[in-house]
């Protein structure tokens, strides 16, 4: 009798199927290092970030210490109105109670670019939202350069769009969009400008190698849109079509690298077998344990120095002791 899996083989030589496994993967930005103030805006001038196998990218003005683009942020300051707030987010954390969070600007639309490997392109399923706190206490309360949403009378039919293109081999394939403030209904109770983390969920059509964003806003002066274009995402769902022998692996990521107590490697199957070496080919030993951020290595007990860290035969790269 066949078992399964000989079934499959069977059928796929008989037939020529090309059979496909569904899976999913979660994006969330736990293994993104930020600066001593909880924040990440491209200063150190690296052009962007990793989150497991996507990359954000950050445009950096050393001159004008200024950027846009793609961030990341820690910061919970959900009250603090104003441009010094610009890190904050007016859930007060990430998307469910979690640390950190990815944080749009838009000067120019923020890119996202697939690096998942062994896979085919991912398709993105959902992502949470919310509003940055700068943009959602600006809509609420109005400020030196935006209007106060709804305006005097709040009837006023003020809005503020999040949206999304997806590309697939330089075409744009689909978009899609979501609210963050919505004041168009002629019913002032269904008036909002969104705090809490909202799912925003799409039926693309095709897979994706980019991801672009951007606002729109009711509220435009001269030089362009005048609410804050600032906005918050976290946990981006993702689909991907894999043959009946792959398995999704997303891109390694290691961090803090350099590491001085301990190492988190994200993107790991929960079964696999690591091993250390140092540059000579000796082999260390480390106590290892599983978090809701990926593998957590105890490295403080290595020598100063660079070492290897392979997975089943496969090479994950170098991280730096010191």
């Amino acid at each position: 009798m066949f078992t399964t899996k000989l079934k499959i083989a069977f059928f796929t030589l008989l037939f020529g199927f090309n059979l496909q496994v569904q899976a999913q993967f979660t994006v969330g930005f736990e293994d993104v290092s930020l600066n001593a103030q909880g924040y990440f805006n491209g200063s150190d001038l690296s052009g962007s970030y990793q989150s497991s196998g996507l990359r954000f990218l950050t445009d950096y003005n050393a001159q004008f210490q200024a950027w846009s683009g793609f961030g990341a942020s820690s910061v919970t300051d959900s009250a603090t109105p104003g441009y010094a707030n610009q890190y904050g987010c007016y859930a007060g954390s990430g998307a469910d109670g979690s640390e950190k969070f990815c944080l749009g600007y838009v000067f120019a639309p923020p890119t996202i670019r697939n690096e998942f490997i062994d896979v085919s392109r991912p398709k993105l399923l959902s992502f949470r939202f919310t509003n940055n706190t700068y943009a959602g206490l600006s809509m609420k309360n109005g400020d030196a350069v935006a209007k106060k949403f709804g305006g005097v009378t709040g009837n006023d039919p003020d809005f503020f769009k999040l949206l999304v293109y997806n590309y697939l081999d330089g075409i744009v394939t689909d978009t899609g969009e979501v609210y963050l403030a919505d004041f168009r209904s002629a019913d002032n109770s269904q008036d909002f400008i969104v705090k809490a983390w909202r799912t925003a969920t799409f039926n693309f059509s095709s897979r994706f190698d980019s991801l672009v964003f951007d606002l729109e806003s009711s509220d435009n002066g001269t030089f362009g849109m005048n609410t804050p274009a600032y906005f918050c995402l976290d946990n981006l769902q993702l689909d991907f079509e894999t043959g009946i022998e792959g398995s999704v692996l997303p891109k390694i990521s290691m961090y803090p690298n350099p590491a001085q107590n301990e190492l988190i490697i994200r993107g790991l199957n929960e079964n696999s077998a690591i091993s250390i070496t140092d540059l000579v080919g000796r082999k260390v030993e480390v106590n290892s344990t599983t978090t809701s951020g990926g593998l957590k290595l105890e490295v403080s007990s290595l020598p100063i120095g660079v070492y290897q860290i392979r997975s089943n035969n496969r090479s994950l790269g170098k991280f730096v002791k010191n």
